[in-house]
């Protein structure tokens, strides 16, 4: 017997894995697609979308049978980083029901961010739901969920400080190099990776 379908979301953040794991599970756009269309293709899974950003690739799924789901995401993501299965485990967050429908809301307001209220997961998201919609991989709950998310995302920005600046790594390195270094207008770097 299945249990209810519920929304799940696993993945590799820069909160539970090394950049050096992440580096290897991360998904271009396509890479992205075909992986949610992997797991959509699996029994009990209704729905699917694949996230990859610099800091997190994350799986999105609907599904009646969660520890399948669950199993489905490590073994995806293996394939995917060449790794075993041991070590996707090791680095894996995996979320259901309400807090994974939490966890999307952080990350599209730029609460789970590694710079908090940075602003490009907003636009990467939405770009990841168009093309998970667009090959057919959403259905009511994703769409749902994901265009209530999106919403939020700008309406808290919108409503708070988390949107009267510019916020990114880079433009926190800038910020840190101006406050030990001074005026940056006559300094010389050389950035190396």
């Amino acid at each position: 017997m299945h249990e209810p379908a519920r929304v799940c979301v696993g993945g590799l953040s820069y909160k539970t894995a090394p950049v050096e794991l992440r580096e290897h599970v991360a998904l271009c756009r396509e890479d992205a697609v075909e992986t949610a269309s992997a797991l959509r293709r699996e029994p009990g899974v209704n729905e699917a979308l694949g996230l990859s950003t610099c800091n997190r690739t994350e799986l999105y799924l609907v599904t009646d049978r969660v520890r399948a789901g669950r199993r489905a995401v490590v073994a995806q993501l293996a394939e995917t980083a060449g790794a075993a299965r041991s070590d996707i485990e090791r680095g894996l967050f995996w979320l259901t029901g309400d807090a994974a429908v939490a966890h999307i809301f952080r990350v599209t307001s730029g609460l789970d961010s590694l710079v908090v209220g940075e602003s490009q997961i907003v636009a990467q998201v939405k770009v990841a739901y168009r093309d998970a919609r667009e090959a057919g991989l959403t259905g009511a709950v994703l769409n749902r969920l994901f265009a209530h998310a999106l919403s939020v995302g700008k309406r808290v920005r919108a409503e708070t400080s988390l949107g009267s600046r510019s916020v990114s790594v880079s433009r926190a390195a800038v910020e840190l190099a101006r406050r030990r270094i001074g005026d940056l207008g006559a300094t010389c770097a050389l950035i190396i990776g």
